[in-house]
């Protein structure tokens, strides 16, 4: 099955912001974050991570921020409920952990995973060798 809406990665990121799934106006826009009522946007540029206030349709130019957007679940968009989380995943988690050690961001920011009962992720998806290496440079 495709991915709703592919990764935005790219290597030397400094963060990657990784949410559960695209929602159903972003799926529909072909853009992250998109539902008119979404704070991520302005989020970003109230707390200084992009120097202006960018607007869904720009989601690619985040990487000029070296930061980068992907989802637990690539294949299906919804709301959190709407999701078939069970059947999904294992698959999601190994996707995940592969995607991440690929792009080897500094930080990965997991807005929806960490304390989901339903997704059942946490920090130790993340390679331990990929933090050991970047604590090394810092």
């Amino acid at each position: 099955m495709p991915d709703v809406l592919g990764d935005l990665l790219d290597q030397s990121l400094r963060v990657v912001l990784c949410g559960t799934a695209v929602g159903t106006a972003s799926a529909r826009a072909g853009a992250y974050y998109a539902h008119k009522q979404n704070k991520f946007w302005r989020i970003l540029h109230e707390t200084g991570l992009t120097p202006e206030l960018l607007q869904p349709h720009q989601y690619r130019d985040l990487l000029r921020y070296r930061i980068g957007l992907t989802d637990f679940v690539k294949t299906h968009s919804g709301m959190d409920h709407q999701l078939p989380l069970p059947e999904l995943r294992q698959s999601a988690r190994a996707r995940l952990r592969a995607t991440i050690a690929a792009c080897r961001p500094r930080f990965l920011a997991a807005g929806a995973c960490p304390g989901h009962p339903r997704l059942a992720c946490s920090t130790k998806d993340v390679d331990a060798r990929h933090k050991a290496g970047h604590d090394a440079e810092s």
